[in-house]
């Protein structure tokens, strides 16, 4: 992808790596919807077999657990843009960088 001297936006090498990064975490989401899945799964058996609240307690911690892993899966890329689009224009603002600085 080919861009212009006055063209803006990310590079094909930055867009790779927060694809990548989105990926790993969709990725590391499923593994963790279906082991927590498969443990709510066996809570409820266990809590069918002794009616014991516990059980049930330790769903409720695992549907939280992977409500947060799914917020940071799916939902935190708006925040993290907003983060770097500010760092940016803040590098902007303090004037070009140097020759020297990497």
């Amino acid at each position: 992808m080919q861009r212009g001297p006055g063209a803006f936006g990310p590079s094909e090498h930055e867009l790779r790596i927060r694809a990548a990064a989105r990926v790993a975490r969709r990725r590391a989401f499923a593994v963790s919807a279906t082991v927590l899945g498969s443990l709510i799964v066996l809570n409820l058996y266990f809590y069918s077999q002794s009616h014991r609240s516990t059980w049930l307690l330790l769903d409720v911690a695992f549907a939280g657990i992977l409500a947060v892993r799914a917020w940071h899966a799916f939902g935190s890329d708006r925040h993290d843009e907003r983060r770097i689009r500010q760092e940016m224009d803040r590098m902007r603002g303090s004037g070009p960088p140097s020759r020297f600085e990497p």
